[in-house]
């Protein structure tokens, strides 16, 4: 099964809106985290660094 990195987003999306506790707040931080590292990582490959 493969998994899209743009869901990281909407799983964040869903832990800030569902709770202001500090646990659901740092999960949240750490989806949107990996949802920008995947678009990142497919910018990446389309354009390498140095070109």
């Amino acid at each position: 099964m493969t998994f899209s990195g743009e869901k990281f987003y909407s799983v964040g999306d869903h832990l800030e809106e569902h709770s202001y506790d500090e646990e659901y707040q740092r999960s949240a931080v750490g989806r949107f985290y990996y949802a920008c590292y995947w678009k990142c990582r497919i910018i990446l490959k389309k354009r390498p660094i140095g070109d």
